[in-house]
């Protein structure tokens, strides 16, 4: 019979729901937890996400292949580079070129980048020939015009930081452009990575055509 995967919000304190730590993890960004484990979890219906459907397994900011190795095995969908140089999981397009060697043709290669010059962008498409670039940024929408026109097999992820209702309404902007969005934290100092969450209450009025990823304090 048909199933339908359908999204949700599961918080700390639900029965079935723990968050028992996970020692000596990888790239799962910034959480002090790493293992989400759902024991005959009931959500009740306020929780349920209208339009959110489908499974999309990302994991991303991977620079160890060791690490990789246990997303690929995993089952992710999308693994992550970090181009970088202010994040700690920061690697170089050549590191990602050889890195990329072992990752399946079904597993998408998310290259994230924070506002990147011209020869950045480049040269991760010269040598990691990634599925998406995430940008992850104060991009505008002129800049992912462009990039749509240099770079059309390359697909987009824009990353937005949410704080408020107000903060969703710049998705609208974009959706020409963008073939995903993704959601974390907004910082006054950062660009995602805080391991942080936001209301995410207010994610039941979001109006987009677009799917999204949900980023920032996954953990709680």
């Amino acid at each position: 019979f048909p199933v339908t995967i359908q999204g949700l919000i599961v918080e700390r304190g639900m029965p079935g729901f723990t968050t028992p730590t996970t020692h000596g993890k990888w790239s799962l960004r910034a959480s002090a937890t790493g293992e989400l484990v759902f024991d005959n979890v009931k959500v009740p219906k306020e929780n349920i996400l209208p339009n959110v459907k489908g499974l999309k397994g990302p994991l991303g900011c991977l620079s160890k292949e060791e690490s990789l190795k246990t997303a690929i095995n995993c089952g992710c969908d999308f693994v992550g580079f970090v181009f970088y140089e202010k994040s700690p999981r920061n690697i170089t397009p050549l590191e990602a070129k050889e890195l990329a060697k072992i990752i399946p043709p079904h597993i998408a290669k998310v290259a994230v980048v924070v506002n990147p010059n011209q020869e950045l962008i480049s040269e991760i498409i010269s040598n990691l020939k990634p599925n998406f670039i995430q940008f992850h940024g104060n991009e505008s929408v002129e800049y992912l015009k462009d990039f749509k026109k240099n770079f059309p097999h390359t697909k987009i992820i824009k990353a937005f930081g949410i704080r408020n209702k107000e903060d969703l309404n710049s998705l609208k902007d974009y959706e020409n452009y963008a073939d995903y969005f993704l959601l974390d934290n907004k910082s006054d100092n950062e660009f995602g990575g805080s391991g942080e969450k936001f209301d995410w209450e207010i994610l039941k009025e979001i109006s987009t055509t677009k799917e999204w990823f949900l980023s920032g304090g996954l953990n709680e």
